[in-house]
């Protein structure tokens, strides 16, 4: 983890500050993501079908899994990115950003979240 943090400099990465072959690492502290977020759901209402078929990659770490997301300064980021699929799925979606020239899925899924703290409204599946 903490190589990959370092070649891909990612702002919406949890810096890693060391890894032990990926089964100890030592990350600054982040707060989780507020519990009325779903993250895959908040994904997909955010995607384009390339980016859908990028997180598709490793939909078990995107699909609702708070735990490997924070939420610090009114930013998304991800804390858990050590495993091959879920680094790819990374790299694929960012790439897929600078060819259309849009905001990543990272940024317009921040966006999202920050709309839904601010109204107050959760960003979930049910309606409340």
């Amino acid at each position: 983890m903490n190589f990959f943090y370092r070649k891909k400099r990612y702002s919406f990465l949890v810096k890693t500050h060391f890894s032990l072959f990926g089964f100890v690492n030592i990350q600054k502290f982040s707060p989780a993501l507020p519990k009325l977020i779903e993250i895959w759901y908040t994904f997909n209402r955010a995607w384009l079908k390339d980016e859908v078929d990028a997180l598709r990659k490793d939909s078990h770490h995107f699909s609702n899994n708070n735990e490997n997301f924070s939420w610090c300064n009114e930013k998304l980021k991800i804390r858990d990115y050590g495993g091959n699929a879920v680094r790819d799925a990374i790299n694929l979606i960012v790439e897929i950003s600078k060819f259309s020239g849009d905001d990543n899925l990272f940024i317009k899924s921040e966006k999202r979240i920050l709309e839904s703290i601010k109204s107050g409204i959760p960003e979930t599946w049910q309606k409340n």
